[in-house]
């Protein structure tokens, strides 16, 4: 059932990263993958050592969570960047 939420994270993490791609913004969606490595790194070597396969499947929504969140940020900061400015030129 855990397993589930990562599919669902994943599918919601499309949404931003085609909108990033849309706006020709690419490094949104690296900078989203970066950081959830460092969450993984840290956080899933302590979750799989304490337990075991519950902590893998929780470090992997925590990955997904994070590529969720880091992905939408990373969209509204680029749109409320060209709302700014005035005329939006990626």
């Amino acid at each position: 059932m855990l397993l589930g939420i990562t599919y669902i994270l994943n599918s919601l993490m499309k949404v931003p990263s085609i909108g990033l791609r849309a706006i020709n913004k690419p490094k949104g969606i690296f900078y989203a993958y970066a950081a959830s490595s460092c969450v993984t790194i840290t956080f899933g070597i302590f979750l799989v050592k304490f337990l075991n396969i519950i902590g893998a499947v929780l470090g992997t929504i925590i990955s997904a969570l994070t590529v969720l969140l880091m992905t939408s940020y990373c969209y509204k900061l680029y749109i409320n960047m060209g709302n700014k400015i005035g005329s939006f030129n990626p």
